[in-house]
C-alpha cells in the first residue's frame, strides 16, 4: 500500500468475516473497534480501516563473550530499532502485505529496518493479538503477530544497519522486560506502546 486507505469501496462486511480478531460494525457500516471504544472516531493515524495486520520480530541472542565490557558472558540481548515516525523503540516489524504469513512478513520488515537476513533460522509464530497501538481510531486498530527468533549462543552478534524507516537498529541487553525498559531509558528512549504485551511475553513469559 503507498497511502493511507481511501474508505470509499471497501467491503467491510466481507472484511470482517476474514479478521484474525472478530468486531462488530457500527450503525453506519464501518469498523469498530473492539476494544478501546473511547477512541476518536475515523482511521487515526493508521493506514487501513478496521483490523490493520501486522508482524513482528522478536530476535534474540546469548552471547558467550563479552562485548566491550558492555554486555557479560550469557547475557541476552534483543533487537531493537528507533521508530522514524515518533523515536520511540520498538521490536523490527510493520504492515503484512497479502499473502505473506506472519512470519514472512516478520521476516521481511526485520530484513527492510535492519538489514538482518533471518532466512533459515526458525520462527515461532505467535498467536494474533490486538496491541494498543497509539495511532489507531475507533475504526481503526492494529492487530500483530510477534514471531519469535532467538539466534542461540553466539559470539559475535551479526551486524545491524538502520534502513526503511527506522533510524537506529541496535543489540540491547534484556535478560528481562524490566531490564530493557531500564537500558531504554538510560539513552533516553522509551519503548513503543503497542510492544509491551508481547516484548513482556517473550522475554519474561507473562502475558499482561
Amino acid at each position: 500500500m503507498k497511502g493511507p486507505e481511501a474508505l470509499h469501496g471497501i467491503d467491510f462486511k466481507e472484511r470482517q468475516a476474514r479478521a484474525a480478531i472478530p468486531y462488530d460494525l457500527d450503525d453506519d457500516g464501518l469498523p469498530l473497534n473492539p476494544v478501546e471504544r473511547h477512541l476518536p472516531a475515523g482511521r487515526g493515524d493508521l493506514w487501513v480501516w478496521g483490523e490493520q495486520r501486522m508482524a513482528d520480530a522478536v530476535v534474540t541472542a546469548t552471547l558467550v563473550r563479552p562485548v566491550r565490557k558492555l554486555v557479560d558472558p550469557g547475557q541476552r540481548v534483543v533487537l531493537m530499532v528507533r521508530r522514524g515516525d515518533d523515536g520511540t523503540w520498538a521490536a523490527p516489524g510493520g504492515g503484512m502485505d497479502p499473502g505473506e504469513t506472519p512470519i514472512e512478513a516478520a521476516r521481511r520488515e526485520c530484513r527492510e529496518e535492519t538489514e538482518l537476513d533471518l532466512t533459515g533460522v526458525d520462527g515461532q509464530e505467535g498467536e494474533a493479538e490486538y496491541v494498543k497501538d497509539p495511532r489507531a481510531g475507533l475504526n481503526a486498530w492494529a492487530v500483530s503477530n510477534a514471531c519469535r527468533f532467538d539466534l542461540g549462543e553466539v559470539e559475535v552478534l551479526p551486524v545491524v544497519r538502520a534502513s526503511d524507516d527506522a533510524d537506529e537498529a541496535v543489540w540491547v541487553r534484556a535478560d528481562s522486560f524490566d531490564q530493557l525498559l531500564d537500558e531504554l531509558a538510560a539513552c533516553g528512549g522509551e519503548l513503543f506502546p503497542a510492544h509491551t504485551s508481547f516484548l513482556r511475553a517473550a522475554l519474561d513469559g507473562v502475558m499482561v
